[in-house]
């Protein structure tokens, strides 16, 4: 996602910024723009007045417009309106909330598998919040949340190494547990020719679950319009705080 050059008098809005308030609003076709421009202004309240408004003056909520502003506030509201809560300035406190821990680890891995490394940060951030030692009630292990038979998968196919089990402390091991989640995202654009949503919902969900969304849902060529449409409530909220901290990770290089 990019933010586009926008005006308010384009997008039919009357500011009040000494206020930060939306004092007039004219519903136009420039719902993406417009909720991505006050996004970046870092104003919850205008991203929440706006939401509204048009979730007021749009009752036909099935309609492609109306998805495609679900999945963008989705991905951009939610980190402004928690920080707003605990009374932070964004962009001062930015790098604390989005982690570039074991660099290292995530740049060789990001070079060997060709997936930019703002993508298995971004994992990271969702899956575990970089701590090396979690653990899910699924048993999924580490950093990237890997589960056994992962693993087993990666060592064989990659490694050419025939095994039953992988030990624990194998699985929590940061250089390991990151060689895997890499692979399995790179596995994952490949099957989806290197659509990120697509890759991103096959890692909290599934190849073969994804695809039939794909097929069931993917018509005009706008993810967006798919995000809304996956079936799994988690891993539509995956998806959207997962591509949401991609962009986010982009603007701290």
């Amino acid at each position: 996602l990019s933010f586009y050059v926008w005006s308010p008098l384009a997008a039919g809005l009357k500011i009040d910024v000494k206020k930060k308030k939306i004092t007039k609003i004219s519903i136009g076709n420039n719902y993406e723009k417009t909720l991505l421009k006050l996004t970046e202004s870092r104003v919850p309240e205008l991203v929440r007045t706006y939401v509204k408004h048009v979730e007021k003056k749009k009752k036909r909520k099935k309609t492609m417009t109306w998805k495609k502003l679900k999945a963008l506030n989705g991905m951009y509201a939610d980190l402004l309106l928690d920080l707003e809560a605990g009374n932070i300035e964004l962009s001062e406190h930015l790098p604390y909330f989005f982690s570039k821990s074991f660099e290292n680890i995530v740049t060789e891995n990001a070079i060997k598998q060709r997936i930019p490394k703002e993508l298995i940060w971004s994992i990271i951030r969702q899956e575990s919040n970089f701590d090396a030692t979690a653990r899910s009630w699924a048993d999924a292990f580490g950093l990237m949340q890997i589960l056994e038979k992962r693993a087993v998968d990666f060592l064989t196919q990659t490694q050419n190494v025939k095994v039953e089990h992988v030990t624990p402390a194998e699985m929590y091991d940061p250089n390991f547990n990151v060689n895997v989640g890499s692979w399995l995202l790179r596995e994952n654009l490949n099957q989806f020719s290197e659509k990120l949503p697509f890759a991103i919902a096959a890692y909290n969900a599934n190849i073969e679950k994804v695809k039939e969304w794909e097929n069931r849902f993917y018509k005009n060529g706008d993810y967006l319009d798919l995000i809304e449409d996956i079936t799994y409530r988690e891993t539509r909220k995956y998806v959207k705080l997962v591509l949401r901290n991609i962009e986010i990770y982009r603007t701290l290089d």
